[in-house]
C-alpha cells in the first residue's frame, strides 16, 4: 500500500523519483525500492514523505483511504483540538461513516 501511494502522490504531483529522493533525504533508488515494495521506509522517512505530500502517515500506510483538505500548516494550527476530537470518536466507537451522518446534521443545523 505504501508504494503505490507514494507512487501515486508523486505522478500526482508531477515530480521524479530523484526529486522526491532529494526532497527527503534518499536516493533515488530507495524511492524506487519503496514503490516496487522491496523496503519500506523508516518512520522518520514517512513523516518526511508525508509533509512532503500534505498527507498523513495513516493515508500513506492505508490506514485512511482520504487525504486531508488542509495544508501542514493548517493542520499544525488545529492539531491538538483535532487529536483530542479524534480520540473521542475512537473511545467512543464512533465510525468515519457516523462522522458524515453528524458533520450532515451541523450542515442542517447552519442552514
Amino acid at each position: 500500500m505504501i508504494g503505490e501511494r507514494i507512487k501515486s502522490l508523486r505522478k500526482e504531483k508531477n515530480i521524479t523519483q530523484v526529486e522526491l529522493g532529494k526532497a527527503v533525504g534518499v536516493s533515488t533508488s530507495m524511492i524506487g525500492m519503496y514503490e516496487t515494495k522491496a523496503r519500506k521506509p523508516s518512520y522518520e522517512v514517512l513523516l518526511k514523505i508525508a509533509n512532503y505530500f500534505d498527507v498523513t502517515t495513516d493515508y500513506l500506510i492505508g490506514k485512511v483511504n482520504y487525504k486531508p483538505d488542509l495544508t501542514n500548516e493548517e493542520l499544525k494550527e488545529i492539531g491538538v483540538e483535532y487529536i483530542a476530537l479524534a480520540k473521542k470518536f475512537k473511545d467512543n466507537n464512533i465510525t468515519p461513516e457516523d462522522i458524515e451522518k453528524i458533520l450532515k446534521i451541523i450542515d442542517n443545523i447552519k442552514k
